[in-house]
């Protein structure tokens, strides 16, 4: 028995299925979708037409069809892809807001003296365009706590987190100061600008027995708004 050689259109309909059957199975291939496209819509131009659906029913028709129908799913699905994409961008970019704690507690220095300091967590401010800052400071000891400006706060911004950069300075006590986003991610430094007490202080009562120094803590929040 005498094999059929395959006719040209059918053999061109095949390599371009197995090659979109390799691109959407994610196989590594040199050539990506866009390297087909000019072609493949110039095929489907000349080659899908309401006619073909009417045409006789021959094997490269129907392979006519199939690849036909591939491709205007392709279109459809490019198509959907692209509407959820906006709807997402618009709904990133409506008008909002985010509260970020970046300290609460206890401040540890590095290291423990005069020119030591502390960074908070990260936050990611993608989409937020202004932020307001509010921060309290204090100095505790065993039977009470001093509210100090002897900390000091630099704001920092850094569009990978690799590489950071100082936007804003604050002291201890700072309410409602307003800043322009200028990166994607934000924290805060910490700076010590006082050496730890070495022996006792005294407490704000006359009478009051003096105690050993304890700690610094901070309170810092950023309010990120667009």
């Amino acid at each position: 028995m005498r094999l059929r050689k395959p006719s040209r259109t059918a053999g061109i309909a095949i390599a371009a299925l197995v090659a979109c059957a390799l691109i959407g199975a994610g196989v590594a291939y040199a050539l990506t979708a866009a390297s087909f496209e000019s072609r493949a819509t110039a095929w489907q131009a000349a080659t899908c037409k309401e006619s073909l659906l009417t045409a006789k029913v021959t094997a490269a028709n129907n392979q006519k069809i199939a690849l036909c129908y591939a491709l205007a799913k392709t279109q459809e699905q490019g198509a959907s892809i692209a509407n959820l994409q906006a709807a997402v961008t618009a709904l990133e970019t409506q008008g909002h807001s985010a509260d970020h704690t970046f300290f609460n507690g206890s401040l540890t220095f590095s290291p423990e003296a005069a020119g030591g300091v502390a960074y908070s967590p990260v936050f990611d401010a993608r989409n937020y365009t202004g932020l307001v800052v509010t921060s309290t400071c204090s100095k505790e000891y065993a039977s009470y706590t001093a509210y100090i400006a002897t900390v000091q706060l630099t704001y920092e911004y850094s569009p990978d987190q690799a590489t950071w950069f100082e936007q804003t300075e604050s002291a201890c006590g700072w309410s409602g100061h307003v800043v322009a986003t200028a990166g994607r991610y934000y924290r805060v430094k910490a700076t010590r600008l006082e050496q730890p007490s070495s022996g006792t202080v005294c407490g704000p009562q006359a009478n009051e027995t003096c105690l050993p120094f304890h700690t610094f803590s901070a309170v810092t929040l950023g309010h990120f708004t667009n």
